[in-house]
């Protein structure tokens, strides 16, 4: 991910909440799970893997092991990449 792996999410009910996460500090893996991914392929629910700053893998009810930090996203819109 371009941007030092930055990660947005929107919420349903307002367009304009936001919140961003950087990787970084103590974690090197970040899982976002449960929320509705947004893709130039139209959207889904699905989790996010994001290892060293890159999304590793998409899909449904992944595990992350070692030194990885979790986000619950349910109700959120994921914009991977997103500017």
């Amino acid at each position: 991910m371009a941007g030092g792996g930055r990660v947005m999410a929107g919420r349903f009910r307002n367009a304009y909440s936001r919140h961003t996460m950087t990787i970084g500090g103590s974690h090197s893996s970040l899982l976002i799970q449960g929320g509705t991914l947004v893709t130039e392929n139209g959207r889904r629910s699905a989790d996010l893997l994001i290892r060293d700053g890159k999304i590793e893998k998409i899909g449904e009810k992944l595990k992350c092991t070692g030194d990885c930090r979790t986000l619950d996203a349910a109700g959120l819109w994921v914009l991977p990449g997103g500017v």
